[in-house]
């Protein structure tokens, strides 16, 4: 419980920016429409709060695939996810120097907004 607060809290705290474009809320959708908007409509966002909702039921893989795939399709806030996650090995090994990539992306994706 504490690594989601922790990264829910990373998320808000060093993206208010970005957070205030998002087009969803956080309870705005289920975790099976952010999967299908995900894996459907290819959108960035929705794969980002799939892989939060994956995390707030402590599937720590599954939130990973998702902000992943989120990054790869450009959101910030999932490049921010899937820096945590590499940093602390949470759904995948744990990785500094591929941590140090998604946050390198992830100020990029975040200077363009």
């Amino acid at each position: 419980m504490k690594k989601i607060l922790l990264l829910a809290l990373g998320v808000v705290v060093l993206n208010t920016n970005l957070m205030a474009k998002m087009k969803y809320k956080s309870e705005d959708l289920t975790f099976k429409q952010a999967k299908y908007r995900c894996d459907h409509n290819k959108d960035a966002e929705a794969c980002m709060w799939a892989g939060v909702k994956a995390w707030s039921k402590r599937k720590d893989k599954l939130g990973f695939i998702y902000s992943k795939k989120g990054c790869d399709l450009k959101d910030a806030n999932a490049c921010l996810n899937t820096a945590y996650n590499y940093k602390k090995g949470y759904g995948v090994k744990k990785s500094k120097k591929m941590a140090d990539k998604y946050y390198k992306l992830w100020r990029e994706l975040k200077a363009k907004k």
